[in-house]
């Protein structure tokens, strides 16, 4: 079901007229349902996909002779409000207006990318759609090279949410902007004003009732009293928290836990603790054995490669047990990580005010609360008194070098004479490192990487940009806002949510609130810091909602092996399918992927060594399907 809206200097192919809503003076609005809201009143037309939380509270603005359906509701708040209304919408939304009189068409995504909206500056016009395939079908279809660049950039996942998509011309609207286009120019502009001024001077105390407070709201609102509804209880903080939250407003909760097979990535314990407290319905989920069908069904409902670093097949298996249940509705504890942070950058904060003593005491707390087994090998055995060098070492040697990267040689060195001093750092760590990042340089290059072809379009893409927000944000609280908008978190929702709707699933995120992270935002560093167990304003917020044994946990489940088995059955049954033939082979050195290949099925490596070329070799399978996913649709236009 979805929404689009050209403006365009000549005649609309009139093959689609059946869908069409509007037709006239050069601009069209069509849907592929007819129940999309959409609502057309004298110069204006407003068209959209998704759901409002607040729709009845903003409603009693707009007092009309009949209950007004969401597009009536938000053209009319637009009218009065202009780009603001959109900042007082709570919910998943994508919206498109068209301003006939003036020939204006404006897009609008809601705060956190609940809902898709693509748009393509064409030599005609304009065209607005929250589904890209009907911007790809107006014309013959094109790669984004730099878009397949940066699909296997292993940084790339955490910078900032990009508006490229793999289609050269088409571009995303980010979260929480709106798109314009006037005078045949096309602009992204950031309507969200998020305020921390509320918050900010409050006690952590009352931060964490507050905070609480909103969560529980931000459950309640998705769904109806005594609703049967599914969870993903993966037995993770997050996910605890809204399966806890779900069950105490007395609705039939069915908890899923999804399965890998997995001794290492076994969860159960954790969400059993929980299943017990609330008296859940529980249901487990089994991995697939079946990954290539699911992956090119993945292709054809988001019409990209799979984005993410776990596989997102997942969600098809989660989503089917939801149908099976009888149930329409799942809750996820997606985006909890960003929104709630770690507050490991408290110890920075000590560094830079040279608290020195604080700074001892915390690294001890932190080594002590926390298992760093995921980042330091051998890390259980270790002694306390080892673990706290090992990670006195990292802190210093982190900060150090990059200082040394910026050029900054004084500040280096200050660093490096305070870290001696004060904290007996071993004085050959810089040495080590260097020696260690040489050796990689040189001697990985057996497994080195790339694509062929470096074509680069100068496009107009931008990011999400944290110095959108007010002036009144500290530089961290900017960065911790935008924690939420990396691709690969938006990438999560995005991919998660067109798989479930696919299956008539909707999925909700209740941690991914604007007014949620406003309070997040504005906790001090100590707080979420929380002695070195971290995450301090969601631990103190939970307090009597999770059992002390999820609430208090600090373990990390490591998932190599079963990123490695799940490549395993993947390229058992799609080597056949990618021969040396085959196109992707005009991107990626066949002879380097290869040698990719000898080097994960190496059985004397460790699982763990794997995992970033488990990571790129996945992306060459997926980047094959969907390239003959995108020749389909380049044939239709072709024949």
């Amino acid at each position: 079901m979805s929404f689009c809206i050209e403006k365009s200097k000549s005649k609309k192919n009139t093959s689609r007229n059946d869908d069409l809503i509007y037709n006239s003076d050069g601009i069209y609005a069509w849907s592929s349902n007819r129940d999309l809201y959409h609502h057309s009143e004298k110069g204006w037309i407003c068209i959209g996909n998704g759901y409002l939380s607040n729709y009845e509270e903003l409603s009693s603005e707009f007092i009309l002779e009949n209950k007004m359906n969401i597009s009536e509701l938000v053209l009319s708040g637009f009218k009065v409000y202009g780009i603001n209304f959109f900042d007082k919408l709570d919910g998943g939304f994508s919206f498109g207006i068209v301003d006939i009189v003036n020939k204006k068409v404006l897009g609008f995504r809601d705060h956190f990318g609940n809902n898709s909206l693509f748009f393509k500056k064409t030599k005609q016009g304009f065209i607005l759609s929250d589904d890209i395939l009907d911007i790809v079908s107006t014309s013959v279809p094109e790669i984004n090279y730099n878009a397949l660049q940066n699909y296997f950039n292993f940084e790339e996942s955490n910078s900032s949410y990009s508006s490229e998509t793999f289609y050269k011309d088409i571009f995303r609207a980010l979260p929480g902007h709106w798109v314009s286009c006037e005078n045949e120019k096309v602009s992204q502009h950031f309507y969200w004003q998020p305020s921390l001024h509320k918050y900010i001077e409050l006690k952590p105390s009352e931060q964490a009732k507050i905070f609480q407070e909103k969560l529980i709201h931000a459950v309640e609102k998705n769904i109806n009293p005594k609703e049967k509804i599914c969870t993903n209880l993966s037995g993770g903080l997050d996910s605890s928290t809204i399966s806890s939250i779900a069950k105490m407003q007395n609705n039939e909760v069915n908890s899923l836990y999804f399965s890998t097979g997995h001794t290492s990535t076994d969860e159960r314990f954790y969400a059993n603790v929980v299943v017990n407290k609330w008296n859940l319905h529980h249901h487990e989920v089994q991995s697939t054995e079946d990954p290539l069908s699911l992956s090119k069904r993945l292709i054809e409902i988001c019409k990209t490669p799979d984005m993410l670093f776990m596989p997102g097949t997942s969600f098809f298996l989660l989503g089917q047990k939801v149908k099976e249940l009888g149930c329409t509705k799942i809750l996820t504890g997606d985006g909890g990580d960003a929104i709630v942070a770690y507050g490991t950058e408290y110890m920075q904060d000590l560094y830079n005010q040279k608290e020195w003593q604080t700074l001892k005491q915390s690294i001890a707390s932190y080594v002590k609360n926390r298992d760093l087994g995921f980042y330091f090998a051998g890390w259980p055995d270790l002694s306390n008194a080892t673990k706290i060098k090992v990670y006195t070492d990292y802190f210093f040697g982190n900060r150090i070098l990059a200082y040394l990267k910026k050029r900054e040689l004084k500040k280096a060195l200050d660093g490096f004479q305070v870290a001696v001093r004060n904290f007996k750092f071993s004085k050959n760590y810089i040495p080590r490192k260097a020696l260690t990042a040489l050796k990689t340089k040189f001697f990985a290059k057996k497994i080195d990487f790339q694509l062929l072809k470096n074509k680069y379009d100068s496009t107009q893409v931008i990011r999400f940009d944290v110095e959108n927000l007010p002036k009144t944000f500290s530089p961290f609280e900017k960065e911790h806002f935008g924690y939420s908008f990396s691709n690969l978190n938006v990438a999560v929702i995005e991919q998660q949510n067109a798989i479930m709707r696919s299956l008539g699933v909707e999925a909700f995120h209740p941690f991914l609130d604007k007014n949620l992270i406003e309070v997040s935002v504005a906790v001090n560093s100590a707080t979420r810091f929380d002695n070195g167990f971290g995450r301090g304003i969601l631990r103190h917020a939970t307090v009597d909602i999770l059992p002390e044994e999820v609430r208090l946990r600090t373990t990390k489940v490591e998932f190599s092996e079963y990123l490695y088995s799940y490549f395993e059955n993947l390229w058992n049954e799609a080597r056949s399918e990618i021969g040396t033939q085959h196109r992707v082979w005009e991107f990626i050195e066949m002879a380097e992927f290869n040698k990719l290949i000898l080097y994960i099925f190496d059985k004397g490596i460790s699982y763990q060594k794997k995992t970033k070329y488990i990571w790129l070799a996945n992306r060459t399978v997926q980047l094959a399907l969907w390239l003959d996913f995108f020749d389909g649709i380049h044939a239709q236009h072709t024949k």
